[in-house]
């Protein structure tokens, strides 16, 4: 089973530390490019490799961390969601109540 994680951030790491820990292969991907996480894919767990965002949808398991602003990008790279896990684990904490509100009404 493949896995992706998008956005490196401290979730992202983790999960990509302990599935990597674990024998898994996953796929790092940011929003910059898959450069900007080489340091972390040479982590001595070396399991880790850096992905394009473009990539991870062919992945089995998609673990969504980014910014709930970049939602909406990771979205237009799904190719058929229907064949795939995706876990959420969005970050909402920097968006307002009424914000999200707002672009979850929009999304309608």
């Amino acid at each position: 089973m493949t896995y992706s994680t998008i956005d490196p951030g401290k979730l992202a790491a983790a999960l990509g530390r302990e599935l990597a820990g674990s024998g898994m292969v996953i796929g790092i991907v940011n929003a910059h490019s898959p450069e900007s996480i080489d340091s972390m894919a040479k982590q001595p767990c070396a399991q880790i490799t850096a992905m394009s965002l473009q990539a991870a949808p062919s992945t089995e398991v998609m673990i969504l961390a980014a910014p709930f602003r970049t939602h909406a990008v990771i979205g237009d790279q799904q190719s058929n969601p229907d064949q795939k896990v995706v876990v959420d684990a969005i970050d909402n904490d920097s968006i307002s109540p009424d914000e999200l509100m707002g672009l979850l009404n929009a999304a309608r």
